[in-house]
Order: structure tokens, then sequence, then C-alpha cells
């Protein structure tokens, strides 16, 4: 009777250690997957923000010729002594005036879709940053993807467990 009890009793501490081995190895795996698919979205804003750069680059160009067209045209200032002497020099400056609006109002749509973009990656860098390390067996510090800190509880470095760090 003793003895099967011991038999039991190993199986099952057998049957727990290697359910625990699994769920280690599913949750690193989990965890792999979590940094692959934020790393991927950062991946993407990266290439996103680029794009509008070399959109907007043009445009903000653009507007510059647009300012410095109107400061030449405000700096030469009409002075009519009769009516309709300065409709031509009106119509330029409304021109002018909507063209700015236009290019202003496109820059503006560019930069919130960038800085949405941007500060999406800062929220993706301290989440990959803020990430625990769930300890599992490792027989070195590469294979410890968060802390890269292999080791055993009592500080001995090499094979063992992936330490939370390396302190």
């Amino acid at each position: 009777m003793l003895r099967e009890n011991l038999h039991e009793a190993r199986t099952l501490i057998a049957s727990f250690v290697a359910a625990t081995l699994l769920v280690g190895c599913q949750s690193v795996v989990a965890a792999q997957e979590w940094r692959s698919a934020l790393e991927a979205e950062k991946a993407r804003n990266a290439q996103q923000i680029a794009a509008i750069d070399q959109q907007g680059d043009p445009m903000a160009n653009s507007l510059r010729q647009v300012n410095a067209a109107i400061a030449t045209h405000n700096a030469n200032r009409c002075v009519a002594h009769r009516q309709g002497e300065c409709d031509g020099y009106n119509a330029e400056a409304s021109q002018l005036n909507t063209r700015q609006q236009t290019l202003r109002s496109q820059l503006q749509s560019l930069l919130d879709r960038r800085d949405a973009l941007v500060n999406r990656n800062a929220e993706i860098d301290r989440q990959l940053q803020a990430r625990v390390q769930f300890p599992h067996a490792c027989r070195s510090n590469a294979e410890c993807e968060v802390s890269n800190c292999c080791g055993s509880w009592d500080g001995a470095r090499g094979q063992g467990t992936c330490q939370p760090s390396c302190r």
C-alpha cells in the first residue's frame, strides 16, 4: 500500500511538473507574440511617419514660399486714387491668403496624424520596457527575452531560470 501511494505521489508530482513547464512555455510564447506584435506596430508607425514627413516637406516649402510672397505683396501696398485701381492687388491678396490657408490646413492634418503616431510609438516603448520577465528554464541570458538574466535564485549566473533582473 505504501508503495502504491508513493508511486501515485511520484506520478502526481511528475504530472504537476510537466503541466507547470507547459504553462511556462505557453507564457513565454505569449509574451514573445505580444512583444512581436508591438514591435511590428511600431515599425509600421515609423514607416507612416516617414511617409508623412516625405509628403509634408514639399507642402512646408510651398507654405514658406507663399508666406514670402505675402510679405512681398504686403510690402508693396496699393494706394488707390480711383475706384477699381487696386482690384488686381486685392485679387492677388485673396489668392495668396486662400493658398496659405489650404496649405496650413493640409499640414496641420499631417502633423496631427504624425503626432498621434509618435505618441503611440512612445507608448509602445513604455509597454516594451515595462514588460515583466516570466521565470522559465534557461541556458543563457539570450533565452531571457525581457530581463536578459539567466541564473539561479541564489545569484549564480548561467544555467537556471530567467530572473526578473540581474542586480
